[in-house]
């Protein structure tokens, strides 16, 4: 499993067996592939709730609006839990 995660952190096993004899740059090689690791998955998670945020919205023609916010629901149940939110 250890090897599986170092590849998904584009570090490749063979490699960091030879780096392990010296500690601090195995330790500054794995925190940098993991850093960048952790903004590529925080960037694609970002992407991904703008293309859900902006890819369903509903135009205004169709669903039913909330009349405090303007928000527009796809149905009408959902309309009237959404106005639970302005109570």
């Amino acid at each position: 499993m250890l090897k599986t995660n170092m590849r998904v952190c584009d570090m490749q096993p063979k490699e960091l067996e030879q780096i392990t004899s010296d500690r601090s740059s195995w330790r500054t090689l794995f925190k940098e592939q993991v850093s960048v690791f952790e903004r590529s998955r925080i960037q694609s998670l970002q992407d991904k709730r703008v293309q859900r945020k902006t890819g369903r919205q509903l135009s205004p023609d169709r669903g039913f609006t909330c009349d405090i916010c303007s928000r527009v629901c796809a149905s009408r149940t959902g309309l009237i839990s959404h106005q639970r939110v302005h109570l």
